[in-house]
């Protein structure tokens, strides 16, 4: 599968726009306690409403590609991402020096789930494609560059160990549901 090659696939469905709206609300709002300080983002406290988006995802959402990132078979049944959820949002940084690149180095797979239109100006990823297939570092910097373009209510499934570098740009906010890979 694409997706599996690629480490990273896009997801068919979308979030309704009055539930996107109320977690957009929530994250601007200024109220939600910071939980998580990173490079590029900062964690939240989960207001309920995302907890809703979640369970909409899991209910209407075409998992499959998130089947195959994590080497399930297509008729096994996935299971509830990790709890809590994480939602965030990314902030201007200065950006990283040219050809570094980082990667979360998890077996999970991580489903982005945007709240704002998400792109590399409002501080979202560039992946790269196949890197997560990668051992030697000098042949990540060959690999396709994709960088992540979601429209709010969009999703995006990606494995842990893929690599990525980013843009300064920030504004941009998410959901994040974490599944784990089989032991």
């Amino acid at each position: 599968m694409a997706a599996l090659a690629a480490g990273h696939a896009r997801l068919e469905g979308t979030i309704p726009p009055d539930l996107i709206q109320l977690a957009a609300d929530a994250i601007s709002s200024g109220k939600l306690r910071t939980t998580v300080q990173k490079l590029k983002y900062h964690e939240f406290q989960v207001p309920n409403v995302c907890y809703s988006i979640c369970d909409y995802f899991m209910a209407t959402f075409n998992l499959d590609p998130i089947k195959a990132l994590l080497h399930y078979l297509p008729d096994d049944t996935l299971p509830q991402p990790q709890r809590p959820l994480r939602i965030g949002q990314f902030h201007k940084t200065s950006g990283p020096s040219p050809g570094e690149a980082f990667s979360e180095r998890t077996t999970h797979v991580y489903v982005t789930i945007a709240i704002t239109d998400l792109k590399p100006i409002t501080g979202a990823y560039i992946f790269l494609e196949g890197s997560h297939q990668l051992q030697d570092p000098k042949e990540k910097a060959i690999c396709d560059v994709a960088p992540m373009k979601l429209l709010a209510g969009r999703a995006e499934a990606w494995c842990g160990d893929l690599s990525y570098t980013y843009l300064t740009g920030g504004g941009g906010s998410f959901i994040t549901l974490v599944f784990e890979k089989p032991i």
